[in-house]
């Protein structure tokens, strides 16, 4: 649906991978590499790379990018594939950040993955900058709409502990909608409160990753 290299914006992606490019190179062929979106990242920061040498402003370029030929492919036909969807053969737990920031909740994942190799994706109800960079958050749009993206990261996503990230006054709401494993409530004074099945703990902010393996595991 592209020519090689041809790169296209897609506002709705449910990864958050707004850019697409067309690999189909023939030094890939060459060497025998298989295909994969991986190779795309390359090429989209080559392009970027190009317009910072033309002495494009980040304003000027993201409005470029976002300024793309539309990809062919929509949104909803995206998330509602003609393909039988992956089942889960296990609950995946979900752990929800109060008063937490994306950041916080960054430094958790990958302290989870440092120390226990578990791998960790995020719903954030919070308004946050996106960066490309890391794909394991995707923001909500509403609480309506938690349980479907929920379902949509247990089912696509390689993930061992879904974060949903928001705010205190949020939180009733949502277990309302989703079942909440561990309750994780930041401080103002300092410490973050941990709640789960088995009682509270007031932990500092750099033991939150294990004690939550911890809770999980025992």
């Amino acid at each position: 649906m592209l020519s090689p290299g041809e790169l296209a914006y897609s506002a709705g992606d449910p990864f958050g991978a707004n850019i697409y490019a067309n690999c189909d190179f023939a030094v890939l062929r060459d060497y025998n590499c298989g295909l994969s979106n991986s190779f795309a990242v390359p090429v989209v920061a080559a392009y970027v790379n190009d317009l910072i040498n033309r002495g494009n402003s980040r304003q000027e370029i993201e409005s470029k990018l976002r300024n793309l030929k539309p990809y062919p492919i929509s949104h909803e036909s995206t998330i509602k594939p003609p393909w039988p969807l992956p089942s889960t053969d296990r609950e995946i737990p979900v752990v929800y950040l109060a008063n937490g920031t994306t950041d916080m909740c960054r430094t958790i994942m990958d302290c989870l993955y440092a120390n226990h190799e578990v791998q960790s994706s995020a719903l954030s109800l919070l308004e946050c900058p996106h960066d490309i960079r890391d794909i394991r958050i995707k923001t909500v749009k509403s609480i309506d709409a938690i349980r479907n993206d929920l379902s949509f990261m247990e089912r696509h996503y390689k993930t061992d502990i879904i974060f949903v990230l928001g705010d205190e006054s949020q939180q009733d709401k949502v277990r309302e909608t989703i079942d909440i494993d561990i309750l994780i409530n930041r401080r103002s004074k300092g410490g973050t409160l941990i709640s789960y099945e088995g009682g509270q703990v007031l932990e500092p902010d750099q033991k939150v990753a294990n004690r939550i393996h911890d809770i999980l595991t025992m």
